[in-house]
């Protein structure tokens, strides 16, 4: 290189420098529109995943509050009887009149769910699920001899009725 350029060389060397930075420039302001576009998305998904957790927050707050209440203990329900221990034969209909001596005076059952309570409270002890059937035999006996009132007949689709009390 001379240790002294011309003017020309100069001015040559001033336009390349010049070209290269119009070029570096426009190169950048194109990545800066880029850069605010990619910005603004960002934000309204900021303002947005933002709200959202504290509304969730505030939910979950109210909800610790609402739990560590304590309500006020509504009659709880007597314990269930004693079972009484009916040695290794026992007959079905005795364990239907146990679990119809439970019911409320008013309260009126089927045979679908005295055998539905028999299989619950005594299935450890049966050998076999409790049909339906057996328990339909077992109230009909249980209103035969006056300890149940049949309030309706079992007709096809629809069991019969019993209550306690009349």
């Amino acid at each position: 290189m001379d240790p002294k350029p011309s003017v020309t060389e100069m001015l040559a060397r001033l336009e390349q420098q010049i070209a290269h930075n119009v070029e570096r420039e426009a190169f950048h302001a194109g990545h800066e529109a880029f850069h605010r576009d990619q910005r603004s998305s960002y934000a309204d998904e900021l303002e947005r995943l933002t709200r959202c957790r504290d509304s969730l927050k505030a939910a979950a707050e109210t909800a610790e509050e609402l739990m560590a209440r304590v309500l006020p203990k509504v009659s709880a329900a007597p314990p269930p009887p004693q079972i009484p221990d009916m040695g290794r034969r026992f007959r079905l209909a005795r364990l239907v009149e146990l679990v119809v001596e439970r019911k409320r005076p008013d309260e009126r059952f089927g045979p679908k769910s005295i055998a539905a309570e028999v299989n619950q409270t005594f299935g450890d002890r049966l050998t076999r699920r409790f049909s339906e059937r057996q328990a339909s035999v077992a109230l009909a006996w249980l209103a035969q001899s006056g300890r149940i009132v049949r309030h309706e007949k079992g007709r096809p689709f629809h069991e019969s009725q019993y209550a306690r009390g009349g």
